[in-house]
């Protein structure tokens, strides 16, 4: 055999461990050219975010700061005005509680119970597991808060007649609000003199209004389910009675909305008559309890006075007029369908914000 033909041979057998590294190599290439949906994903969400934060980077925030000012110094306008007074009106109501007599506070709490159990249920059920959870280290907390609260008042006050370059205004009148803002925050955290008592009491309250939730969660579950059950049955009825009228009215190309839309209508209704099934019962309990406070504490009161003296706990008198006012508070809840009339709905309304907010925490 010729020189050139065993050469050619040998070139057309390559050995094994030669044709295993081309295989490997031709397997990581096509491995490497093999697309992948997770990582392109996570390029372009990179993408993304990092033209989000080159936008941010390169807008201009003292413009936007510069623009809004006005804004600004009109809303703190504003709160330097209306602030004082709820402070006042906050000490008014604060002295005229501790000026009440123990057995008038219990008597006019029972009036509010009478006439508005049934519109605050979930925030009369909040202030009850709020009192027996964290109302003990609340109230220590409050304390505390209000000692370091009025030693920082007075010294924010005292701040803001400093003129230190003496020319005969004050130095926060000379200064942005962005300015105004740190150096209360730097000298409230100057003069707080317990921070530590301060971080223990907001930890505290955090805990509680967890724990707050968690029983309103449990405790009206049963609302929630009757709602969903409510709502199964009922929702076939309402399929046969709206489909064929809505199948008529909407277009075709947007009947497969029909039977989701009636579904979320059916739910919808279903939990409102099982919140107002709640209501009755809440209002009818809750006008008892509360009228049966009213009618013993009111009494104790006149007792003290000297204006009843031949009452005693054993009488039927505080039955009758317990019972009296609860007919009362459970005919004015039930006539105005929960709701409360003007002008008192402006006094109660921050207390209808918070049912409300409330009633969509435990709903969903």
């Amino acid at each position: 055999m010729s020189e050139s033909t065993r050469e050619v041979n040998q070139s057309n057998q390559a050995p094994p461990a030669a044709y295993a590294r081309q295989a490997s190599s031709k397997e990581k290439k096509s491995e490497n050219q093999t697309p992948n949906p997770d990582s392109k994903a996570d390029t372009v969400q990179d993408s993304i975010i990092q033209n989000l934060l080159n936008q941010a980077g390169n807008s201009s925030v003292g413009s936007i700061l510069q623009k809004i000012q006005p804004v600004i110094d009109q809303a703190t306008h504003i709160f330097q005005i209306v602030f004082p007074h709820i402070v006042r009106g906050a000490e008014i109501a604060y002295n005229f509680y501790n000026s009440l007599p123990l057995d008038i506070i219990y008597a006019l709490l029972g009036l509010l119970l009478v006439f508005f159990g049934g519109v605050y249920t979930l925030l009369i059920a909040a202030i009850e597991t709020f009192y027996i959870t964290g109302y003990t280290q609340a109230k220590e907390g409050f304390l505390i808060l209000r000692e370091e609260f009025e030693i920082v008042w007075n010294e924010l006050k005292k701040d803001d007649e400093v003129d230190e370059d003496n020319d005969g205004v004050a130095d926060v009148k000379q200064i942005t609000v962005k300015e105004l803002i740190m150096r209360k925050i730097m000298l409230f955290l100057e003069k707080c003199r317990n921070p530590q008592q301060i971080v223990i009491l907001l930890t505290s309250i955090f805990t509680s209004l967890i724990s707050v939730i968690a029983v309103l969660k449990v405790e009206f579950a049963k609302v929630i389910a009757l709602g969903h059950m409510i709502g199964d049955v009922i929702k076939m009825p309402a399929y046969y009675v709206f489909v064929p009228a809505l199948g008529s009215v909407v277009p075709e190309k947007y009947h497969k909305w029909i039977g989701p839309i009636i579904e979320i209508v059916c739910k919808f209704v279903a939990i409102s008559i099982a919140w107002l099934i709640q209501r009755v019962i809440s209002s009818v309990q809750s006008a008892i309890r509360g009228g049966l406070m009213f009618s013993r504490r009111i009494l104790a009161f006149l007792k003290n006075k000297g204006i009843l003296t031949s009452y005693s706990k054993d009488d039927y008198y505080d039955e009758v007029l317990g019972w009296i006012v609860a007919s009362i508070g459970i005919y004015f809840q039930l006539s105005y369908g929960f709701g409360i009339p003007f002008p008192i709905n402006l006094l109660l309304l921050p207390l209808s914000w918070i049912e409300s907010y409330l009633t969509w925490v435990v709903s969903n």
